[in-house]
């Protein structure tokens, strides 16, 4: 599938205009080139998300997906299944600290993970879309992309 770069226009391939420019030259070898089939224009190819197999919308200017995923299936996966993602990388602690005051616990790593996670919880049920732009903030400054590949895995 590609879009057109300046009209937005979606095709498959083989619907691209094709044609031939002798640049004023009578012979010789033209050069060909190829363009979107309504203006003609450039064209980029684009890849479907890989949890629902959509195509992305105009937001995605380059056509590119965030680890192969389109925004709303990442936000689904953020929402359904980032505590599980903490978990299986070990890394819940890093995010459960930054996000609430960790303030003075004296327990164990996993004491803590669970008594962070209760907080950061009643926190995400009081504010969901705060914990939304926590919980992505915290991705996209550790490793987005490994989120993308295991949410991926997981379909």
């Amino acid at each position: 599938m590609f879009r057109c770069t300046d009209c937005g226009h979606m095709f498959e391939s083989g619907e691209e205009r094709v044609w031939e420019e002798r640049h004023g030259f009578t012979d010789g070898k033209a050069e060909k080139f190829s363009g979107c089939p309504l203006c003609g224009e450039p064209y980029d190819e684009i890849k479907p998300c890989a949890i629902c197999g959509a195509y992305p919308e105009d937001e995605y200017e380059d056509g590119e997906l965030e680890g192969g995923i389109c925004k709303e299936c990442l936000a689904v996966g953020v929402d359904e299944y980032f505590d599980k993602y903490l978990d299986d990388r070990n890394v819940a602690i890093d995010f459960y600290i930054g996000s609430t005051d960790g303030g003075g616990y004296a327990y164990t790593p996993d004491e803590a993970v669970e008594i962070l996670r209760k907080d950061y919880l009643a926190y995400a049920k009081q504010s969901p879309e705060n914990a939304r732009r926590n919980r992505m903030y915290f991705l996209e400054e550790t490793d987005i992309d490994d989120f993308c590949k295991w949410l991926i895995e997981r379909k």
